[in-house]
């Protein structure tokens, strides 16, 4: 009960966070899609997963853009391709997808869009270490928020 109260907080805080920020403007995915995502990553159909995320991508839902990018990012369900996983990282990113923001610097960094370019990169890491994304868990210490 209280972790289940903690959680329902978390939710609520994080969504409160999300709407301060737009991030409730963009298109919700179609009623059932996340849930038909989930299910089909959890049984190893990427394809499919990939085939309703980039409906819902399509619509400018940023976690489905964020999502199809990673895929196209390993190459899960589709042929790798980093020009279009780097095309929905950004679409997510200005969309204030924290951390689409965060990988899309990553990627910009090695060199996965093209030469590595801290210039490009920089812009997002700072983004996404301002809304509290922590990058220092996974060693990426780069850049501090800008103030």
């Amino acid at each position: 009960m209280v972790r289940h109260n903690l959680i329902t907080l978390g939710c609520i805080g994080a969504l409160a966070i999300a709407s301060m920020h737009g991030a409730m403007a963009q298109t919700p995915p179609a009623r059932g899609t996340s849930s038909e995502v989930d299910n089909a990553v959890r049984q190893g159909a990427f394809a499919t997963a990939a085939a309703l995320l980039e409906k819902a991508a399509l619509a400018g839902n940023a976690e489905a853009q964020y999502q199809l990018a990673s895929l196209y990012r390993s190459g899960r369900g589709v042929d790798q391709d980093d020009a279009l996983a780097l095309k929905w990282m950004k679409a997510a990113a200005a969309q204030d997808h924290v951390k689409a923001q965060f990988n899309l610097g990553k990627m910009y960094l090695s060199g996965r869009a093209g030469p590595a370019d801290v210039a490009a990169a920089k812009p997002w890491l700072q983004k996404a270490a301002a809304r509290g994304h922590a990058a220092r868990n996974r060693g990426w210490t780069l850049v501090r928020p800008a103030r």
